[in-house]
């Protein structure tokens, strides 16, 4: 019988997903991803069918299920929710939730009114070992990243404003 089930595996809820050109080149190239792709269409007609619409979970699941070694980059130090106000940054590079062109353009005025910075990028770290955005990683968050059998070997890295 087919395995339907496949996880954990990490993915990304939230503002912004780039890929380098090297990860970018090996994803529209993979026979694993094409793979993924076929499967996915072949069950469209089928009422549980895969959703390729959540895309977040699309991409953690072909990256998880690939075997990849990979380094993550976080901006969140440097990153706006203009709705939700989750990420306020005083000196950031990125705006999400944009739902107007009345709040682009307020965060256009903020971001071309703060000063320049430099960025500053933080040491990388093991994924897993890594410590909670809020807080520090508790123990029972630290269990929970070892399971992640896929990405044992993914670094993450934080990308930020140079202290003033």
């Amino acid at each position: 019988k087919e395995r339907r089930v496949y996880g954990p595996f990490p993915f990304v809820v939230g503002a912004l997903t780039v890929m380098g050109g090297d990860l970018g080149s090996w994803f529209s190239s993979s026979p694993h991803v094409a793979g993924l792709v076929e499967k996915g269409r072949a069950t469209q007609g089928r009422p549980q069918h895969w959703d390729c619409g959540y895309s977040d979970v699309t991409l953690g699941y072909a990256l998880g299920s690939a075997n990849l070694s990979l380094s993550l980059l976080s901006v969140s130090d440097a990153m706006r929710d203009a709705t939700y106000g989750a990420m306020d940054a005083s000196r950031f590079v990125v705006s999400h939730h944009l739902r107007s062109g009345q709040m682009f353009e307020r965060e256009a005025a903020r971001a071309k009114a703060q000063p320049a910075w430099s960025p500053l990028l933080g040491e990388c770290e093991a994924w897993p070992t890594v410590r909670a955005e809020a807080g520090g990683a508790s123990a029972e968050l630290q269990a929970a990243m070892r399971t992640f059998e896929c990405c044992q070997q993914w670094k993450l890295c934080r990308l930020g404003p140079a202290a003033k």
